[in-house]
């Protein structure tokens, strides 16, 4: 009944506190139709309809089959044995089911004799010993997510504050083990999962960790890290989340920032700002780093300070690379506006290009208003608007009415 209570109260916590921020010039479901128009309900969708069979369910998980949608984005409520997630995106989904995998394989590393053989010599006081509480920067911890509001404290490997210390300043904690062992279970060492890294903590800090990691094998181990695939982490940035520690990985940020033109204030707030994962921000940047030569780009940051879930991060850092993907792929862009808080494109000619993470567009009065804002300002030029997931065919003929061309599952590796 508790569980319940709080999966019906985080959605509408969700909506309130994230509703202006993640799809801010881009679309809010708006059951409110205006006189002579007709827009669309929020759709439900079946996870059976938008998933392969075998991600519906698992040994060790469970998938509701009724979908809502938040935003623009699929909202799905997944039981596990480690707990109840709440993923507000189909890439966040696939994020928390590699995490589970994850945990099944550390659980089974944890439950072979070679472990409990080399816990005697573990470093005592982990829990204590490691950086303390993380506060999210929500109004309320009511504002956090089911799934995501027990993970306000003692999140291992992450920011004091925004500070990250050294990791040989984290006592008693194998920081650079830990990172190798997530990164070879296909996870992201800084999530935000505490049972991940509970488990990660302690198999890290096992003497037999190697032997563990290669007793259990590829019979649980995922071959090719498909949660930092799910993130848009390449593979470079995949090498380096594992080879460098967090404060390594912050300065490098730090100075990639400050050379694209990135203010340092603007930087300061960017780093410091525990709505962001190391490796997060330094997604960001780097796809920053593929729009050098575009004017305007270093404002980027100041338009993505506010964060208050981890999906809300990732949709900013999948907006960025899409613009990078768009202006490696399609055509060069020359410059960044912001219209009200949406970052637009243009190229050379005068040329919109618009990419954002969502799974679901459909045709609704914010979107149209947030249609009708950018026209009044650019005016009639070409418009490409690049998305992750898929459109309605009422959406998709207004918005071809409007010359916008909609590029559907677009930015996919």
């Amino acid at each position: 009944m508790y569980s319940a209570c709080l999966l019906i109260s985080s959605r509408k916590i969700w909506s309130l506190a994230v509703i202006s921020l993640l799809l801010a010039g881009v679309a809010i479901a708006s059951p409110v139709s205006a006189q002579g128009s007709i827009f669309e309900q929020p759709p439900v969708f079946r996870a059976s309809s938008l998933l392969p069979p075998d991600l519906l369910t698992g040994a060790s998980y469970k998938l509701k089959e009724e979908v809502t949608m938040e935003g623009m984005l699929f909202s799905f409520d997944l039981w596990s044995r480690y707990g109840w997630y709440h993923p507000q995106s189909l890439d966040m989904l696939k994020i928390r089911l590699a995490e589970i995998r994850a945990l099944d394989a550390l659980t089974a590393m944890k439950q072979d004799p070679l472990f409990l053989e080399g816990v005697w010599d573990q470093a005592k006081g982990t829990g204590e010993s490691t950086i303390d509480a993380v506060k999210h920067p929500f109004k309320t911890v009511a504002n956090i997510p089911l799934g995501l509001h027990k993970f306000g404290k003692q999140v291992h490997a992450r920011t004091l504050e925004g500070d990250t210390l050294p990791d040989d300043e984290v006592r008693f904690i194998h920081e650079k083990a830990k990172r190798e062992l997530a990164v070879s279970l296909g996870v992201d060492p800084y999530s935000d999962n505490r049972p991940l890294q509970e488990a990660l903590n302690e198999v890290a800090t096992n003497k037999n960790r190697g032997a563990l990691a290669t007793r259990i094998g590829t019979a649980f181990i995922p071959a090719a890290g498909p949660a930092l695939g799910a993130a848009q982490l390449n593979k470079g940035l995949q090498e380096r989340l594992a080879s460098l520690s967090s404060s390594e990985l912050q300065v490098e940020t730090r100075k990639n920032l400050i050379q694209l033109g990135v203010s340092k204030s603007e930087t300061d707030l960017f780093i410091r700002n525990p709505g962001y994962s190391p490796s997060v921000r330094a997604a960001i940047t780097e796809a920053m780093e593929g729009l050098a030569g575009v004017s305007g780009v270093q404002n980027y940051i100041h338009v993505i300070q506010e964060v208050p879930a981890p999906e809300v991060a990732l949709f900013f850092q999948r907006r960025i690379q899409l613009a990078e993907k768009f202006h490696r792929s399609v055509r060069p862009l020359d410059k960044m506006i912001t219209i009200g808080a949406t970052p637009v494109f243009l190229d050379r000619n005068g040329n919109i290009a618009v990419g954002i993470s969502v799974d679901y567009l459909y045709w609704n009065e914010n979107l149209a208003s947030r249609i009708k804002q950018i026209r009044a300002k650019l005016g009639k030029a070409r418009c490409d608007l690049c998305i992750t997931g898929t459109c309605s065919p009422l959406a998709k003929e207004k918005l071809a009415a409007l010359g916008i061309t909609v590029h559907e599952e677009w930015g996919k590796n």
